[in-house]
């Protein structure tokens, strides 16, 4: 993730294409999401640094040129399958969760929130959520 100095302008929306383009109520432009599959490691690089510096000139050529705040990594959560977990929390009866989503979670939060509270308010989970279970996990196909 990058943070460009205050832009001169103004956005009017997000910009998605290969990564991310927002623009903070402070002016600057949060840029990045980008995705390192099998790199574990904390380091900000700053070759992904210029790439990313790259990508938005691209996406928005009046960013170009603009300096960097903040430069940060960060890991996603997700599960060793890809799909999210959305269950009871082991040895308890009245806590639920739903995590793993990986890159997804704000996109499918309303859906999951929804399903949860069926859950709680049905006393059973919806066939929709039963993929994503606990019990796959433990429990893996061969």
């Amino acid at each position: 993730i990058v943070i460009t100095e205050p832009a001169g302008f103004e956005l009017e929306a997000a910009l998605i294409d290969d990564i991310l383009i927002r623009q903070l109520d402070d002016g600057r432009l949060l840029t990045g999401s980008t995705i390192d599959a099998g790199d574990d490691t904390p380091e900000v690089r700053p070759e992904t640094v210029a790439a990313i510096q790259a990508e938005v000139a691209r996406m928005l050529p009046r960013a170009a040129g603009l300096g960097i705040d903040a430069s940060w990594c960060c890991f996603r959560p997700g599960s060793p399958d890809g799909l999210p977990v959305i269950d009871l929390v082991p040895g308890l009866t009245n806590a639920w969760m739903s995590v793993g989503h990986f890159r997804t979670g704000i996109l499918v939060a309303l859906g999951a929130g929804e399903a949860v509270a069926a859950w709680i308010t049905g006393g059973r989970p919806p066939a929709s959520i039963a993929v994503f279970g606990l019990d796959r996990l433990r429990n893996p196909p061969d």
